[in-house]
C-alpha cells in the first residue's frame, strides 16, 4: 500500500512542483517502482507474469478500439 502512495506522491508532486515534466515523472516512476520491486525481492516468474498480463490487457483494449473504428 505505502508504494502505491509513495508513487503517487512522486508523480503528481513532481510535476505540480515544477521538477520535472509529465514524461520525467513517469521515468522517476519507473525507477522507484523498479526500487521497490527490488525491495520487496519480486520473483522473475512474478515479473513476467505482470508482463503477460500487461500485453494481454493492451491487446483487449487494442481490440476495443479497432472495433470501435470499424463500427
Amino acid at each position: 500500500m505505502w508504494g502505491s502512495v509513495l508513487l503517487s506522491l512522486a508523480i503528481i508532486g513532481g510535476i505540480f512542483s515544477g521538477v520535472f515534466t509529465p514524461t520525467e515523472a513517469a521515468s522517476v516512476a519507473v525507477v522507484i517502482a523498479f526500487g521497490l520491486a527490488v525491495i520487496n525481492r519480486v520473483s522473475k516468474r512474478q515479473v513476467y507474469d505482470a508482463l503477460i498480463d500487461g500485453a494481454k490487457l493492451t491487446c483487449k483494449i487494442f481490440f476495443i478500439i479497432v472495433g470501435m473504428m470499424f463500427f
